[in-house]
């Protein structure tokens, strides 16, 4: 029986494709925007800053602990289990509970894609955002052609879908919306909301079809195509620096 885990490794070292996951490219981003005090608020924070798979626990604590304090929001009590958290408030990206100017730095990782209303999440970050604040986020790019795909889907089988790729029960599913899912859309909407944008990057990731047997090989071949610079848009993800002006 072929071992294709083994072969898409090979094919990828052949035609020398970097398979870093995007979780990694995401938390070493995030290092070099954590500054000594930073009042830091980490949206949809989850159980982590990242899978300790993406970085190693200590690390992750060395980050966390630049900051003068680390505030996470969510509306899972799974954010209880986050371990590097000053304060874990139970509170939606729409409504946050923070008086204005209250953070130097927020953070969201995949939390973009389930927002219904970017507008009105957009409005709120730069309420409680210091003048000269970062907002640094990581989101699926909408023009990568399985979250094109995904975007169409029915949600009931998209959960599907997650569960057999991803392994990730019913209740680990949120609805996504891919509302400000494009480098195009989130400099307008950016704009629009009064932001500074200093940052749009987009990035592979490590491929999720391996389960699919021969279909993962030309899933590498696919990511080789979009690692050229011509084939950047259609990445698998994107990472968006905006700034608050006023500093």
């Amino acid at each position: 029986m072929i071992n294709w885990h083994r072969a898409r490794l090979a094919l990828a070292r052949i035609i020398r494709l970097d398979l870093t996951h995007s979780q990694e490219r995401w938390i070493a981003f995030l290092h070099g925007f954590v500054r000594d005090g930073d009042r830091w608020l980490d949206i949809g924070c989850g159980r982590c800053l990242a899978p300790e798979w993406a970085e190693p626990f200590e690390r992750q604590r060395a980050l966390a602990a630049k900051a003068a304090m680390l505030v996470g929001i969510d509306l899972d009590p799974a954010m209880r289990e986050h371990p590097l958290l000053t304060h874990a408030v139970f509170a939606s990206g729409y409504r946050l509970p923070f008086p204005d100017g209250s953070f130097d730095l927020l953070t969201a990782n995949m939390v973009v894609e389930h927002m219904e209303r970017p507008e009105e999440l957009l409005a709120e970050v730069k309420r409680v955002l210091a003048p000269g604040g970062r907002w640094v986020f990581h989101t699926p790019n909408k023009r990568y052609y399985l979250v094109a795909i995904a975007s169409v889907v029915p949600e009931f089988v998209k959960t599907r879908l997650v569960g057999v790729i991803d392994q990730r029960t019913e209740t680990e599913f949120f609805p996504t919306f891919y509302r400000m899912n494009s480098t195009t859309r989130i400099r307008a909407l950016a704009e629009d909301a009064g932001f500074q944008v200093r940052e749009l990057k987009t990035a592979n990731s490590s491929g999720t079809l391996v389960r699919f047997g021969p279909v993962c090989l030309l899933e590498i071949l696919m990511m080789k195509l979009l690692s050229w610079r011509w084939f950047k848009a259609w990445r698998t993800t994107i990472i968006a620096v905006l700034v608050k002006p006023g500093a």
